[in-house]
């Protein structure tokens, strides 16, 4: 399933749309969904937006859409389906101090990208993933050491580009900020070595990410199945490790030519993939650790 956009996710208004109104094909929810339905809150110009791009895509996406609609269960009446995507200006000002309000009570910010308001006055979210396979919830790791143990690893990063003799930004030079970071390098040790020291502070925060205690349900579609996120009671003790992980490779047994690292999370008997790298510039922000299922 190929990505055509990074701010708006097709598989969210496919997901909006199949419960604001019944479809059972693509084809049919895009001529259901050519006006913007009452209950199907996001600001119009958002909400074209989304359209435009469920209009690019063919049948191939009738099997997600399928598959939701045998695993969504309409118990109760649904007054409105707040479309949040990835921003919560994606919805009208009127409605944002509610939506904050309900957010709020997580336990941490990996927010739903859509919310269902029923008739009945309660709520409940839903996180919408694309795939199996893809990111869960993504985190500083910078801001997470120097949270609990008051390592400002930033300095350590600064002064390591500065040393190889970057001292000033430039992006013409983002290329080779990159290189310097594809294999172990004095920043990559300190950060290592300060993940291990904090281990159980940053496992307990990657574990709210991926089960968040909050005071609503919050469900996760992936296209495959249909799971309740919150107030999960774990059966064993998560254990995240720094694992020689096949992915570093290229299937000729190369070292992969990127910026990152690779950690496993073993829960509840999976095995998730934590890979840390940069979203933005690696001279000015901090690596996240995003977290993946990995295929079985």
């Amino acid at each position: 399933m190929g990505r055509k956009s990074v701010e708006y996710q097709v598989t969210e208004i496919i997901v909006a749309g199949a419960i604001s109104c019944d479809a059972r094909h693509i084809t049919d929810l895009t001529e259901k969904l050519s006006v913007q339905p009452n209950n199907l809150i996001i600001t119009k110009s958002k909400y074209q937006k989304y359209i435009e791009l469920l209009k690019s895509y063919d049948k191939n996406m009738d099997n997600y859409l399928i598959k939701f609609n045998e695993l969504f269960k309409k118990n109760k009446e649904i007054k409105y389906v707040f479309l949040i995507g990835k921003s919560i200006n994606n919805i009208p000002q009127r409605h944002r101090l509610k939506i904050k309000e309900w957010i709020a009570e997580c336990s941490s910010l990996n927010r739903s990208d859509i919310y269902i308001e029923y008739s009945d006055g309660t709520y409940e979210g839903i996180s919408v993933k694309a795939s199996k396979v893809a990111t869960k919830t993504n985190m500083s790791v910078e801001k997470m050491i120097k949270e609990n143990s008051g390592i400002d690893l930033s300095v350590v990063r600064k002064r390591f580009l500065a040393d190889a003799g970057f001292k000033v930004y430039r992006k013409t030079d983002r290329r080779e900020h990159n290189k310097l970071f594809y294999e172990n390098n004095l920043y990559w040790g300190r950060m290592n070595e300060s993940i291990k020291t904090n281990i159980d502070f940053i496992t307990t925060r990657v574990i709210d990410c991926l089960f968040p205690r909050c005071n609503h349900n919050i469900l996760e579609f992936d296209g495959e199945q249909m799971r309740y996120l919150t107030n999960v009671r774990l059966k064993e003790t998560p254990t995240l490790r720094l694992d020689e992980y096949a992915n570093m490779y290229t299937p000729t047994g190369r070292i992969r030519r990127a910026a990152k690292q690779f950690y496993n999370l073993y829960c509840e008997g999976e095995t998730y993939r934590c890979e840390i790298r940069w979203k933005g510039t690696i001279f000015t922000a901090s690596p996240q650790i995003q977290i993946h299922a990995m295929e079985r």
